[in-house]
């Protein structure tokens, strides 16, 4: 009988670790951010995945998205390079882009903030003209 009780609360010791262990949920302007990513500057965080998952995780999260559009932009050795496209104009973010030099290189991933989003947090504003002066 000791065995069997040793044994249950080994088992819940377990599960609660697991349930800890749980990635907190990253978000850049309502973009979800690859599990366990390091935030390593304005706007871009570092994968722990390599460029392969990190792709297939963003691909399998669109999946059926008809606003989320992926385009392979650069063909060059050494460089791995995809951007994602939000066509919503009611998003936050209008695209990101998952990027690696380098075989051995870190996955990086760089979120595009829509300018003239409805928070006020827009981008840089247009200078205002100065009126005419008649005469």
């Amino acid at each position: 009988m000791g065995v069997r009780v040793w044994t249950s609360w080994i088992g819940v010791a377990l599960l609660l670790a697991a349930g800890s262990a749980r990635a907190e949920e990253i978000k850049a302007y309502g973009l979800t951010i690859v599990p366990w990513s390091a935030k390593v500057g304005d706007d871009r965080f570092r994968s722990p995945r390599d460029f392969r998952d990190t792709v297939k995780y963003y691909d399998k999260m669109f999946l059926g998205w008809k606003n989320v559009k992926k385009h392979r932009e650069v063909n060059l050795p050494g460089i791995k390079y995809v951007h994602y496209e939000n066509t919503n104009a009611d998003s936050k973010w209008s695209g990101f882009n998952v990027y690696q030099a380098g075989p051995q290189g870190e996955v990086r991933i760089y979120v595009l903030r829509r300018i003239g989003d409805r928070d006020g947090a827009a981008g840089p504003k247009k200078p205002k003209r100065k009126p005419k002066k008649s005469g």
